[in-house]
């Protein structure tokens, strides 16, 4: 059995006091332990309310105990996902490596695992650890060194260590996306891109941003994929040093193919009013297109 002995849930229910709490748990933590596995084993993934849903006659904090304790024997992950504690059956590979961890390497795994493919700083995971400088300085090599979890930079801030799932692609929001290479803005790829922007829209006079990346992607200007979102960034820098225009589209919605967050019905040309350099336009505010929009406690 996953819990050797019936008399830990009956020591931790008279610890507590709470006699009600035996009628309110109709399930042995065995139990539970086995319908989490199930559901673990007939789904991908399972969210913790699910599983409340599914164990409505269990209290959360009889319900916390025995994931806890799947966790620690490695039956289960757990991780987050949009704002959600998901929960899954173990990998052979991840029960392997987990096998023997202390119970402080336990609670920063599992600290690290629910932060997802966004990390946790190294400051933050020692807080909600709770384990003792030394003790989480060396709990984090060890699962560094089993391959459980590994330290990622981010470009909002390169000193602190940030720290997730082995196996876990870090977000776009932690590496920079296609703009940064190695943690470092890629200004000359970004330049190149934008040369080649402005000089296909000059060449053919006019451009909506569907033309614009089916040119990009045919010229092999990029070693990386560039979605219309990623090239409306950059025709948009174009558009804010004045260096093109917008207008409307008059051909129509049959020319729009691509389905983006880009201005869609916008068609880009050469801009015939230069703007010289001054001390407004050198600025970010100078030439933001929402500035109107800016002040201390807004989105913006």
């Amino acid at each position: 059995t996953i819990f050797a002995d019936e008399r830990v849930r009956k020591t931790r229910l008279r610890k507590s006091g709470s006699t009600q709490k035996e009628k309110h748990m109709s399930l042995s933590p065995d139990e539970i332990a086995q319908t989490i596995i199930q559901m673990c084993h007939d789904s991908p993934s399972v969210t913790y309310e699910v599983l409340m849903k599914k164990l409505q006659n269990v209290s959360p904090v009889d319900l916390s105990a025995v994931t806890n304790e799947l966790l620690k024997q490695g039956h289960i992950s757990i991780s987050k996902e949009f704002d959600q504690i998901v929960y899954r059956l173990a990998q052979v590979d991840d029960m392997t490596r987990m096998k023997g961890l202390s119970p402080e390497e336990m609670t920063i795994y599992q600290l690290i695992s629910s932060a997802g493919n966004i990390g946790i700083w190294s400051r933050d995971l020692r807080t909600k650890s709770g384990v003792q400088r030394l003790k989480f300085d060396k709990s984090l090599k060890i699962l560094e060194v089993k391959k459980l979890v590994k330290a990622v930079k981010s470009v909002a801030s390169k000193q602190k260590k940030l720290y997730m799932k082995y196996e876990l692609e870090p977000s776009r929001e932690i590496t920079g996306g296609v703009w940064y290479n190695e943690s470092e803005f890629d200004e000359p790829f970004v330049e190149g891109l934008r040369d080649h922007c402005y000089a296909f829209i000059c060449e053919k006079g006019y451009a909506n941003i569907d033309e614009v990346v089916d040119y990009i992607r045919n010229s092999g200007v990029s070693s990386v994929e560039l979605g219309a979102d990623d090239l409306q960034m950059i025709v948009n820098t174009l558009l804010f040093d004045g260096k093109i225009e917008d207008m409307v589209d008059p051909r129509g919605e049959s020319q729009r193919t691509y389905i983006s967050n880009t201005k869609k019905g916008r068609l880009y040309k050469p801009s015939k009013i230069s703007i010289k350099p001054n001390g407004l336009t050198q600025v970010p505010c100078g030439l933001c297109p929402v500035a109107h929009e800016c002040c201390e406690d807004g989105e913006i």
